[in-house]
Formats: structure tokens, C-alpha cells, sequence
């Protein structure tokens, strides 16, 4: 019982990685006479996107091996063409030495937290998955010698963070750098292994919104920043004046928000009031839907979608006795929820 929860355990957590899965042993010497110490670099793909997830990564390397590292030739990711990726990806799992770790925020995790009622910014995301791949690695028994992190914002303000959150942990030394993947060939590493996980999740991309019998959602999206022509086109295609858009789309962006406010109903709702008493909350919302809150004339027509297309009539049975089961939409189905 104990080795299936475990195996299940590890199948999760690869899932979560895009099916990349760390090897912390082999860094960490295990199975050998001696445990090494490592040098550890992170970096990131994804981050500036309005489509698909922010994948965080690490990559491991024993301080003793680090020739054999250069000699891959790992570097910025964005600089290598995507065959050569690959080819550092197959190489950097086939070495027997280097082990990656990965943290992916999905874009709806993005959006949940950044358009929180506490908002966190993205710097605050990625400086927690940064540090939740160290302890990671730390948690396999790997003794980190070196950790080279590429920036998000002011290096020396990164580093500070990171060494109070590192305090007290076996990490003898950071490096916060503009660049570093180019600079540090294990942030190299860690490069290619963000961005190969990430452009295969996206080619592999799963729309949990898929209506069943619908015409399948296009993953003809381009490069997923909010600059390229097709994914603007994309964004405009596969909008829905009432659920907005898919899981991939991260809604706290503001191209998204900006297609939202002009293509589907708006809706505001106003905060809810305690009563004088303080003992009885008093629910005082208001929904505004359509023209009303942009003080049109006239309600606008607006197109369905075919993830969330017209629903079937629902037919009374035949007879009374029969236990009628309601038409459950796909996309409560995907969610776990169903109808009142």
C-alpha cells in the first residue's frame, strides 16, 4: 500500500512538472562511497505571456562534474532553436549527473492570485517558486555550494530576499544576475529545461472547456505574447461574452482584460457591507450586466462560443417513475460541479 501511494505521489508530482521529473540522487551522489556538493542555477520561461503557464526551473550539477557541464553547451534558451533544445533536453536527462527540478503556475494561478483582494504581484510568484525549487532540492539531501538565479527585477534586492528565505539552510553562496543564462552554464541548463517544458505543454494543451461534439479549440495561438498579431486574433476568436476566456488565458493580463471590457458583458459587483450591529452581514451587491453599466441604449448582441455553445432541450420523460437526470454542461463536468 505504501510503495502505490508513493508511486502515485511521483506521478502526480511529474504531471505537475510537464512530465519532467527530478533526479535529486544523481546530483547528490547517492548509491556512491560520497555525497558531492552542487552547483544549483534557476531561471524561468513564460513569464511575460498572456497564454499558458510560467514555468519555473532548476538545474543541479556536482561541483566536480561542472567541466562536463560546460562542454554540453547549455545556454539562453531563447538563443538555441528549438531542435537544439530538444537535443540539451534529451542530453541533460541522459547525462546521468544533472537533475532538474521544475515549478509550473498555471494561468489560472497567475490570475487567481495577482487579482486577489491582497494581489500579489509577479515578482512575488516568482521569487516564491524560486525558493520552493531550493528547498526542493535541498529536501532530495542535495548541499548547494553555489546558486546561480537569473533576475526578476533588482539583483541585489532578489538576493536579499533569497538569503532571508534561505537563512540557516545549506547554501553557502548566491548569485543574482542580469542574464545568467547566458552567463552561468547551469542557469543555461535550467533555461532550456523551463522552456522545453513549457512549449510542450502548450503544443499538448488540453482545453478543459472543450464542449462535447463542438469543433475542436484551435491551438493556433502564435507565440503567446500579447504583441503577436495571432494571438491577438486568437484571443478575439475564442472569447466568450459571459465565461470570458479558457484556462490558458491569464486574465489578470491586461491585453485580456482590455478584450474583455470591450467584447463581453460587463458585470460589477459591489462590496459586501457589515450591518450597524456588526452581528449580521448584509449582502449589497449588485450585478450590472451589459449596457446597463455602460449606459447604452440598448443591450448588444453578442455571438456564443463552441466551447460554450447553445445547450439541448431538455425532454420530460416518458414516465413519472423515471428518475430524470439533468443535462450536465462540459464544463461543470471538467470542474466537479453540477446543477442546482
Amino acid at each position: 500500500m505504501g510503495s502505490d501511494a508513493s508511486a502515485s505521489a511521483d506521478a502526480g508530482r511529474a504531471e505537475r512538472d510537464g512530465g519532467v521529473r527530478a533526479d535529486g540522487e544523481r546530483a547528490a551522489g547517492r548509491g556512491g562511497a560520497t555525497r558531492e556538493r552542487v552547483v544549483l542555477g534557476i531561471d524561468e520561461a513564460g513569464r511575460g505571456p498572456v497564454l499558458g503557464p510560467m514555468v519555473y526551473a532548476a538545474a543541479a550539477c556536482p561541483v566536480s562534474r561542472r567541466a562536463e557541464l560546460v562542454e554540453l553547451g547549455f545556454n539562453d534558451s531563447k538563443l538555441l532553436t528549438p531542435q537544439v533544445r530538444d537535443k540539451l533536453f534529451t542530453a541533460l536527462h541522459e547525462s546521468g549527473f544533472l537533475a532538474p527540478y521544475v515549478e509550473s503556475i498555471s494561468a489560472e494561478e497567475l490570475s487567481a492570485q495577482m487579482l486577489s483582494r491582497e494581489h500579489v504581484s509577479l515578482n512575488q510568484i516568482s521569487h516564491r517558486a524560486a525558493i520552493s525549487l531550493v528547498k526542493r532540492a535541498l529536501a532530495d539531501g542535495l548541499e548547494i555550494e553555489h546558486l546561480y538565479v537569473d533576475t526578476v527585477g533588482d539583483p541585489a534586492r532578489y538576493e536579499r530576499i533569497l538569503q532571508d528565505a534561505l537563512a540557516g539552510l545549506p547554501v553557502q553562496c548566491i548569485t543574482v544576475s542580469t542574464k545568467a543564462d547566458a552567463k552561468y552554464p547551469i542557469v543555461g541548463a535550467a533555461s532550456v529545461v523551463a522552456k522545453v517544458t513549457r512549449d510542450r505543454a502548450l503544443q499538448s494543451w488540453d482545453f478543459q472547456e472543450q464542449r462535447r461534439g463542438a469543433p475542436a479549440l484551435s491551438r493556433d495561438f502564435g507565440s503567446g505574447y500579447p504583441a503577436d498579431p495571432v494571438c491577438k486574433a486568437w484571443l478575439r476568436t475564442f472569447i466568450d461574452p459571459i465565461f470570458g476566456f479558457t484556462s490558458l488565458v491569464r486574465f489578470s493580463w491586461a491585453t485580456a482584460r482590455t478584450l474583455l471590457d470591450k467584447h463581453a458583458v460587463a458585470v460589477a459587483w459591489a462590496a459586501d457591507e457589515p450591518s450597524d450591529d456588526c452581528d449580521v452581514v448584509s449582502a449589497k451587491r449588485s450585478v450590472c450586466l451589459g449596457a446597463a453599466t455602460r449606459g447604452a441604449a440598448a443591450p448588444r448582441s453578442l455571438p456564443v462560443t463552441a466551447f460554450f455553445g447553445p445547450l439541448p432541450v431538455l425532454r420530460k420523460p416518458a414516465s413519472s417513475s423515471t428518475r430524470h437526470r439533468p443535462h450536465r454542461p462540459q464544463v461543470w463536468a471538467t470542474r466537479q460541479l453540477s446543477p442546482s
